[in-house]
Parts: structure tokens; C-alpha cells; sequence
């Protein structure tokens, strides 16, 4: 029976709307019938008719009009089901709102997905219902499409980090079924990427990063999963692992492939990965977990310079777990009146009178005494904390040089040295600060000397020379700290208005006993007395030291063997000494 057919009858005449109405039904792509209070079809339109006729078997898919409406024949094993056809009684009977399917279909176009929709629908005898197939093969396949760009990278096209930590999350769940865990996550991060991507361009970053993919993949089973985690990390998932032993030979193949050069805009260029493991346990409940402990143990292989990897540890947690209390304990630490700055001095060697003296940060924390600048720097320079910090200290150390000015008139010549961060010195406003300081302080800015590390000045060389022209055009003196330990070149020291060198301790701690480190120093010296600046000695400690320095024309010394850093009074105990008070 055609749609038309069932559209009114010879004694009740239809109305126009209703001709149309029925000819749209007809006409329609989708597979279209109405089902009467008994579920039998009373209409069906021209695509729900000639559907049978497509199928390789011959079977028919769409009861004819007069047939129950049992849903959607599938096969199985054990022969045909029918899927739907309790819904559709629920449906018309109004026990449920609306049904809904999707199935798949042979046909001879190949597999076709369809999505059958059941809803209510009022008829002169009664309850009916209103039932519609779709072919939604491409939807599907744009459904497809669509997953697979939200769970793979577009760069690489491997897993991204929801995919893979999903599997991860399936793999921590078996372990716990399971009572055993032969799983590990190995988290790599590519050492010094940023240099890749500043140098020669993001496209060739982007160029390398796809190179790496290709090779990390040539080290992994079909049933690992190799997933590009952020921009230049990737995160390995093994499973079914042996033991131990074999997740290391694993690290050991990654790290040996990623060594190899890659060509990059004709150029050769060699990279170097910071690895970080954890082998699967039962303790684990989910995947951030297993993350976490991964992240961990990569960050304290890169912040050891990289190139290897390490196997989370429990020590390791427990390392974390104070790192972040301190973390949390230290933005609260310059508002709670903790932190406060130790003064050492600098001596001049060749007299040793007081030429001046370097701000150095400190933490009295309230429960655990003392913490080391070596551990609370690192967090402060990580969490931003570092800005805030180190313009407490200019401005504490300021207002002490200040009031020392005030207290000792004679005592003009004596300077103050204040280490710089490298996100403070990248504040385009950093000069700005420095001269409000200076003026709030009322110091004389020659007085001032701000110390900067080669690795801080070298980060942005060009930007660098217009930031210090600026500190110097104020009156103030930059220093080049830790020298000896980064590039060291005379040509770049040329470069830079500085007027000082601070030779690194690691050289002058050992250049009593290694020839080598005093020949470097030797060099330093030498070098910086070409071009007019004076150098400062840090780490004397030893009376040797002192003579050898000496006999270098080393201009001034700074370490234990003169005095070691002093607190407020101390530092007010050793000037009453010196120079006497008015």
C-alpha cells in the first residue's frame, strides 16, 4: 500500500494539504511507516518498499504493510533476533516516550550503519506510532573522523594525552583486578627543545617532532601505546612488561635512537631526552597517579642535565611531597615576615679593607629552621615566586646600604651587590623598578651593583645590551656573575656595558691543587683586565687561595676565609669594629 493510498478515503475526501503531506511522505529518503495500536504497518513510503529488494540474501528487512512491525532482524549465532520490538509495544502504548537504534546493514553497496527512531503519533482508531530508518554510514564515518582527531595529535598523528590516559586508566584497573601490574609509563621530554625552535623556526620544531614520532615508534609493540603528551613531550605505555629489566633495555633503545642526528634545513642537528619511568604497581588507583610519580622522576632527570632516564622510587615521593609543602610555605613565607637578607662581605685583597658586600636572600622557616638558598631558590625560580623575591631583596638591601651611608660617612665608596633573576631582568619595567628603588632610598646609584648570571644575559643577547645600557644610564653597575661557567668569550664580554667579573667559586675552591682550574682563572683575570673590568673572587676560603689571587691582580675576594654571611646586627657589630659609629 502506498503512502497516498492510506492518506483519508472515498468517504471522507482529502483536503489538499493532506495530498501534499503524503506525497513528502512518499518522496522521503528515509524508510518511513506508521504502526497502528496492534503494531502493524498501515502506511509505508516508497523507500521503506523497495528496501527489501536490495538485500544479497533476499530476506526482507521491512515488513510490508498488514505485517507486525518487530524492529530491526539481525543475525546472530544462534540464528535471527529481533531488536526493538517489546520497545515499539512500550512506545504505542505510551510507556515510553520514543525508542531508538542504530545497526548495521549488508547490503551490496557493502556494510551501511542505519539509526532507527520510534515515536508516538496519534491515529483516528488510536495509538500508533510513527517509524523511520536513516542511512547514517556517513555520519558514522564522520563520527569516526571526528573521535579519532579528538584522541590523536594532528602533528604526529599518534595518541594524544586522552587517549593514552585512558588506556593507561584500563591498564591500572586490570592490575587491581588482576592482583598484578606488568605495565610501565615512560615520560620523555625533549632536552632543550625551545633552542630547536629559536633557532632555526617552529616549522622546523614541528619537523623534528614528527622525525622523533616516526622513531620512538620503530622501539614499541603493537599492543604499547606511543602518545605526543604536550608540545614537546611524549609519554610510552608498555604493556604485558616482563620485568624491570626489560622496560630499561626499552629506555636504552629510545635514547640511543633519539641520539641519532636529524637533518633539519640542511643542517645536522642532535637532541638529547630526560626520561622518567614508573613501573606499574597495585597501589596505584588511577592513572593521574602513575602520571604524577612519571612527571616527577623526568623533571629530576632534566633538572641533572638530561640525556638518561631514571626509575621512580618511593624516596622520590617523599622528595616531592616536601618539595610542594615548601613550595606552598614559601608564598606565604615574604608576607609572614620570614625572609630576610644576609650581607657578605667583599674584601679588597690587596689591603683588605671593606670594598663592599653581596644581598643574600634567607629563609627562617618556623618549623624547619633555616632553609638552604640552594633549595628555595630552585622553587621560587619555578613557581614565578622569584620576581617578588628578588625585588624584596634590592629593596631591603637599598634601604640597609642607605642607612649604613647615613650612619658612616666614610663609607662612600662602599657598594652593594644584589643577584637578578632572569624573569626579573625580562621585565621590560625591571629599570624602571631599579631607579624607584634608588630614589626612594635615597642611595647614590653608583653604589649599586646588580649581578647577572652569562646564561641570564645570553637568554636574549640583543634584548640584554639595551636592558643593561638602561641600568647604566641610571648610574648603577652590572656585574657578570658565576663567570667561567657559560660561554666565557671575549667577544661577547665586548658586547656588554658591564663593569665587573665574578670569577665562579668552582674554580677557586680547587685552584690550589688543580693546575688546570688555575690556569682558567689565570685566563679570566687576564681577559677582563684587557677590557677594563674588575674582577671579584668568590669562594676564598683558604689562606692559599687568597696569596695566589693576589698574585693575580685579583682586585677583590669574597668567601668564609673574610667572613660569612651576616645577619643585620652582625653585619652592624663588624662596621662599629672597621669604622666606628657617629
Amino acid at each position: 500500500m502506498h503512502a497516498e493510498d492510506n492518506v483519508g478515503s472515498p468517504r471522507a475526501p482529502r483536503s489538499e494539504a493532506a495530498l501534499i503531506a503524503a506525497r513528502a511522505i512518499e518522496a522521503l529518503a528515509q524508510h518511513v511507516a506508521v504502526c497502528d495500536a496492534s503494531g502493524r504497518v498501515v502506511l509505508a513510503n516508497a523507500a521503506w518498499r523497495g528496501f527489501a529488494s536490495t538485500q544479497p540474501d533476499g530476506e526482507c528487512f521491512r515488513p510490508i504493510v498488514g505485517e507486525p512491525c518487530r524492529g530491526v532482524r539481525l543475525q546472530s549465532p544462534d540464528g535471527p533476533v529481533w531488536m526493538g520490538e517489546q520497545e515499539i509495544s512500550d512506545v504505542i502504548a505510551g510507556r515510553a516516550p520514543e525508542f531508538s537504534l542504530r545497526y548495521p546493514v549488508s547490503t551490496t553497496l557493502g556494510t551501511r550503519w542505519f539509526a532507527m527512531r520510534v515515536t508516538p503519533l496519534g491515529l483516528p482508531e488510536g495509538p500508533g506510532a510513527l517509524v523511520v530508518h536513516e542511512d547514517v554510514t556517513e555520519c558514522a564515518d564522520l563520527e569516526d573522523e571526528l573521535t579519532h582527531h579528538a584522541l590523536h595529535d594532528r602533528l604526529t598523528a599518534l595518541p594524544n594525552r586522552a587517549l593514552l590516559l585512558d588506556r593507561l586508566n584500563m591498564a591500572v584497573k586490570r592490575a587491581k583486578r588482576r592482583g598484578t601490574a606488568n605495565y610501565a609509563l615512560l615520560y620523555l621530554d625533549i632536552d632543550r627543545f625551545n633552542v630547536v625552535n629559536e633557532s632555526l623556526g617552529h616549522v622546523s620544531g614541528d619537523m623534528l617532532l614528527m622525525a622523533l614520532a616516526h622513531r620512538l615508534l620503530g622501539v614499541t609493540k603493537e599492543m604499547d601505546t606511543l602518545s605526543r603528551f604536550g608540545s614537546d613531550e611524549f609519554a610510552l605505555l608498555l604493556e604485558d612488561v616482563e620485568s624491570p629489566g626489560a622496560v630499561g633495555e626499552v629506555a636504552e633503545r629510545v635514547l640511543e635512537r633519539v641520539r641519532q642526528p636529524f637533518s633539519l634545513k640542511r643542517r645536522s642537528v642532535v637532541v638529547t631526552m630526560s626520561i622518567g619511568i614508573v613501573l606499574g604497581s597495585t597501589d596505584y588507583e588511577n592513572a593521574g597517579q602513575v602520571l604524577r610519580d612519571a612527571e616527577t622522576v623526568m623533571h629530576r632527570v632534566r633538572e641533572g642535565g638530561g640525556g638518561r632516564y631514571e626509575i621512580f622510587s618511593e624516596a622520590m615521593r617523599v622528595s616531592a611531597g616536601k618539595r610542594l609543602q615548601l613550595e606552598m610555605d614559601l608564598r606565604k613565607a615574604l608576607d609572614a615576615g620570614e625572609i630576610g637578607v644576609h650581607y657578605q662581605p667583599i674584601v679588597s685583597l690587596a689591603d683588605g679593607q671593606l670594598r663592599g658586600m653581596e644581598a643574600l636572600a634567607r629563609w627562617r622557616h618556623p618549623e624547619l629552621g633555616m632553609v638552604p638558598p640552594m633549595e628555595f631558590i630552585p622553587v621560587a625560580e619555578e613557581t614565578g615566586q622569584i620576581v617578588s623575591l628578588g625585588h624584596f631583596v634590592l629593596r631591603r638591601a637599598c634601604t640597609k646600604l642607605a642607612e649604613l651611608q647615613r650612619r658612616y660617612p666614610g663609607v662612600e665608596a662602599l657598594t652593594m651587590n644584589v643577584n637578578i633573576s632572569g624573569a626579573q631582568f625580562a621585565r621590560p619595567e625591571f629599570a624602571d623598578e631599579v631607579r624607584e628603588v634608588i630614589e626612594e632610598t635615597g642611595i647614590r646609584p653608583g653604589s649599586l651593583k646588580l649581578e647577572l648570571t652569562e646564561s641570564v644575559i645570553m637568554a636574549d643577547a640583543r634584548k640584554a645590551v639595551d636592558s643593561i645600557r638602561a641600568l647604566r644610564d641610571l648610574g648603577v653597575h652590572v656585574v657578570i656573575d658565576d663567570f667561567g661557567t657559560g660561554y666565557s668569550s671575549l667577544s661577547y664580554l665586548q658586547r656588554f656595558p658591564v663593569s665587573c667579573l665574578k670569577v665562579d667559586r668552582s674554580f677557586v675552591l680547587t685552584m690550589a691543587d688543580t693546575k688546570g682550574n688555575r690556569e682558567i682563572v689565570k685566563t679570566i683575570i687576564k681577559m677582563a683586565h684587557s677590557l677594563g673590568l674588575e674582577v671579584v673572587a668568590e669562594g676564598v676560603e683558604q689562606a692559599e687561595q687568597l696569596e695566589i689571587l693576589a698574585g693575580l691582580s685579583c682586585e677583590s675576594g669574597q668567601g668564609f676565609l673574610f667572613s660569612k654571611p651576616l645577619d643585620d646586627q652582625d653585619l652592624d657589630i663588624l662596621l662599629h669594629e672597621r669604622l666606628g659609629s657617629v
